[in-house]
Parts: C-alpha cells; sequence; structure tokens
C-alpha cells in the first residue's frame, strides 16, 4: 500500500508521541516540599503506637544466629522506649537521646529517628538534611516489587545518601547512606506498609542489610496505635 505525505506524517507523529510521552513521564518527579507535605499528611492520623516484634540475627552466611522479642513504644515527636527481652535498650525523652540510643547500630538508630519524624513535613525535611540527602535529584527506582520515589539519588546510583518512598502511598521503603570511601553504611527496607496487623500504618516487616547481606529482620507481632487519651504516651 503506498502512503500519501498526510499519512506519512501521522504515523511519523505517532511513532514520536509512543517515545516523547513515555519519557516525559517518567522525567517528572514531584518536588520535595510536596511529597514531604504528602508524608507528614499520610501519618498525621497516628500520634504514636506500641509494637511488639520478632528479631531474627542472621550470620554472614544468611543462616539464624539468634532470636529476640522486641518491645517498641513511641510516641511522636520526642519520646521512645525500645526493649529487647524485657530488658531496656534505649530511650528518647523530651527529644532527647540516652546514650544507649546512640550506641545503637547506626541503621537502627536512621529507623527509629525517621518515625519520631514522620508526621511533620519540617522534621522530615530537617532530618534530611542531617543525613546529608539532598532535595534533588529524584527519581523512580523499585523496591521489588514496589514503585518507588528516589529521593536525594536516581535509580541504580548507589554513591550518596538517599530515602525510598513508595509511590502510591508515600510511606517511607528504604533508608540507604553511604560514607565518603562509598561504603554502604546503612540500608534498611520496609516491607508491607499495608498490612493489617499494623493497619496500614507502618511496615510489618524491616530488614536490615550489612554488607550487603541481610543481618536482621524484624516482624511485627502486635501493633497498638494510640490516641490522645493513651496513658502509656507519657513514656
Amino acid at each position: 500500500m503506498k502512503l500519501n505525505s498526510t499519512h506519512r506524517r501521522v504515523m511519523a507523529i505517532t511513532v514520536l508521541l509512543a517515545f516523547v510521552l513515555p519519557a516525559l513521564a517518567v522525567a517528572y518527579i514531584d518536588p520535595w516540599d510536596f511529597l514531604a507535605k504528602q508524608v507528614a499528611q499520610t501519618n498525621r492520623h497516628w500520634q504514636g503506637f506500641q509494637l511488639e516484634l520478632d528479631q531474627t540475627l542472621y550470620d554472614g552466611t544468611g543462616q539464624t544466629s539468634a532470636h529476640h522479642k522486641i518491645a517498641l513504644s513511641l510516641k511522636r515527636p520526642q519520646a521512645l522506649l525500645l526493649e529487647q527481652d524485657d530488658t531496656i535498650l534505649a530511650r528518647v525523652r523530651g527529644g532527647q537521646e540516652d546514650g544507649a540510643f546512640k550506641a545503637l547500630s547506626n541503621d537502627i538508630q536512621s529507623l527509629l529517628r525517621l518515625w519520631l519524624s514522620l508526621g511533620d513535613a519540617t522534621r522530615m525535611t530537617a532530618l534530611l538534611a542531617s543525613w546529608e540527602i539532598p532535595q534533588d535529584p529524584r527519581g523512580l527506582g523499585r523496591l521489588d516489587e514496589t514503585i518507588c520515589y528516589i529521593v536525594g539519588s536516581t535509580e541504580g546510583n548507589e554513591d550518596r545518601n538517599q530515602l525510598w518512598l513508595e509511590k502510591w502511598t508515600f510511606k517511607p521503603a528504604r533508608i540507604f547512606k553511604v560514607n565518603k570511601q562509598g561504603e554502604i553504611t546503612v540500608d534498611v527496607r520496609l516491607y508491607k506498609n499495608d498490612g493489617v496487623i499494623t493497619e496500614g500504618d507502618l511496615p510489618e516487616r524491616i530488614d536490615f542489610y550489612r554488607n550487603g547481606k541481610l543481618a536482621e529482620r524484624w516482624q511485627v507481632r502486635h501493633y497498638r496505635r494510640a490516641t490522645l487519651n493513651s496513658t502509656w504516651l507519657s513514656l
């Protein structure tokens, strides 16, 4: 079939749009100010929580090396109590972290500080600044099958600190940090943010990767959301 000039132009435009429109859609990433407000809005309905978790530790070969029971009580933005097997591990009171908190591994500290900051866009922005995560660049990536915003970097670039947020829920999905030598110091991955146990407020599984391998896993067994009348909020 012989095409006239009009048909050829229509086909050329169709082909061009097929390539250009998806590229434009991928290229645009919402600015950090918008993302921070969405994160705050998504988490503003809860004031605090109590979690009971199973903690599993793994050795360098991926075999289980230890099991513990973790209890975490948290009140945003300045109170926290972390216990392991009924022994107090760390505490935050009036926004002041005790010495035991600062002795926790860097990745656990990062997760707890993130949870204390949720619900407040200003605090979230200050936290990112303290982690040296820039508001630009931003990109899109996948954590398993979940599409995520990447704040501070782009997909596949692991040479800078970054925070991942689930694209459709704005829930934190990954905290990733490197040192000046390019070595990974924090890689925390948060799964099942839409789970039934945690009522869609928090992830039901948290994986801590160290030296490129799964080193620790927290699995939620019980979740209790706080209300303004919860007496245990006075930690």
